[in-house]
């Protein structure tokens, strides 16, 4: 079912801007080799948005599949090279036989790494897993994501050396425009790995470090959309310019905004749940255990609660059937509570833990209803944003059109009539 999630919100963003830029470069720029390796470079970044979005507005592990055999096929690999082949052309062409080479080899391996996939990577069995963190499911990497990876990352470090070498040997404005371009392509390509280490070895909250992921990848492209335009001359009027970057700007006020309100919606449902399962902690310890008393009172708002004694291992099933799910006594704060995430089959499992020695009591509430809660705000915020997108693209250009174009076009004619 159709149940979006907040970096959804943010995938929308980038997928719109990265939209527009490949279509302004296709339809207004010069069509020559250094253009074509770029627009093959953005195209990646649009498609692995596309999957992403995908993923984050169809809850179900069939979105899943898009973003996982696009990372795994080894295509990101040509995307990489697109951009390593346009460092090579960029202002002025540079090492010849190098490019050439990188271009044969990084085909090569862009296949070789494509063929492995088809024929011994995709074959393996699939591990679906889930991550509460965005609310999605995803497929485990392949084998061969390791290599992936590692061509990325050799793409990257020849794009790096051409764009600080023209840096280094251009002069005059040629070498403050590459200095510019090279400072947003190391940008953007390092804040991806960059956000991983962030969630992963300082453990930041993932939904705020993928709307920091957004908001750089934004400016970067903003900075990069309107800096390359100069220099390759696309046919652009003063008021495309303009609405373009007030349509950028608005879209990342959105993004920032979008997740603010998100984090403390998603705080106070959370906290209501917390309410909730220590008061059914308090009745199980100090009021009764009796199975009608938590059926009348829970049924339709609690999945299961399942009662264990840790000193004989026996459980008691107080709503629902549902055996509590492995945990650690140490695990939980004495007196205290703890919430997980557990996915059996396609079922996804949201439940709370409390121990007061000797029991631990397991509380699981329907994890469908916490996705449709938040999707009654985000479905607004999503529609509400296609909307604004939509309606800032084409009434832009008519009110600067209006506002700007016509009085300077009417003071134009009056000075041409005053010298006539």
């Amino acid at each position: 079912m159709w149940l979006f999630n907040i970096v959804s919100i943010n995938n929308l963003l980038v997928t719109i801007l990265t939209g527009i830029m490949f279509i302004y470069f296709f339809t207004r720029g010069e069509k020559n080799r250094e253009l074509f390796s770029l627009q093959f470079f953005i195209l990646m970044i649009l498609l692995w948005q596309l999957c992403l979005l995908v993923n984050n507005t169809l809850f179900h592990p069939i979105a899943a599949y898009p973003i996982y055999y696009f990372l795994n096929s080894g295509y990101s690999v040509s995307g990489y090279l697109g951009l390593a082949i346009f460092s090579y052309y960029f202002i002025e062409p540079v090492f010849e036989r190098e490019r050439k080479i990188v271009f044969i080899l990084g085909l090569a391996v862009f296949f070789a790494i494509l063929m492995y996939s088809i024929f011994i990577g995709f074959s393996q069995p699939i591990q679906m897993a889930f991550n509460p963190g965005q609310d999605v499911y995803f497929i485990r990497p392949s084998r061969q994501r390791n290599y992936i990876i590692i061509a990325q990352i050799f793409l990257s470090i020849l794009t790096f050396k051409n764009l600080i070498y023209k840096t280094i040997v251009l002069d005059g404005e040629e070498k403050k425009f590459a200095a510019k371009i090279t400072a947003t392509n190391m940008t953007g390509l390092l804040s991806v790995p960059m956000t991983y280490y962030l969630v992963t070895l300082f453990h930041y909250d993932e939904i705020i470090i993928n709307t920091l992921l957004t908001f750089v990848a934004s400016v970067v492209i903003i900075y990069f959309f309107w800096a390359y335009i100069d220099h390759a001359k696309l046919r652009f009027f003063y008021s495309d310019k303009t609405r373009l970057i007030i349509l950028f700007l608005v879209i990342i006020i959105i993004g920032v905004i979008s997740t603010l309100t998100f984090t403390a919606y998603r705080r106070a449902y959370y906290d209501n749940l917390d309410g909730i399962a220590r008061r059914i902690d308090i009745d199980v310890n100090t009021f009764t255990r009796d199975r009608d008393y938590y059926s009348r009172r829970y049924k339709g708002v609690i999945e299961f609660i399942t009662v264990r004694d840790t000193g004989t291992d026996e459980e008691r099933y107080l709503l629902g059937n549902q055996p509590q799910f492995p945990m650690v006594a140490s695990e939980i704060p004495e007196k205290g509570l703890r919430h997980d995430f557990k996915l059996v089959g396609k079922k996804v499992y949201l439940f709370f833990s409390m121990r007061q020695d000797p029991y631990i009591v397991q509380v699981g509430f329907p994890y469908i209803a916490y996705r449709r809660y938040i999707h009654g705000l985000l479905s607004i915020i999503f529609f509400g944003t296609l909307a604004t997108v939509i309606a800032l693209f084409f009434l832009l250009r008519f009110m600067v059109r209006i506002s700007l174009i016509k009085p300077l076009q009417g003071l134009m004619d009056g000075i041409g009539a005053a010298e006539g």
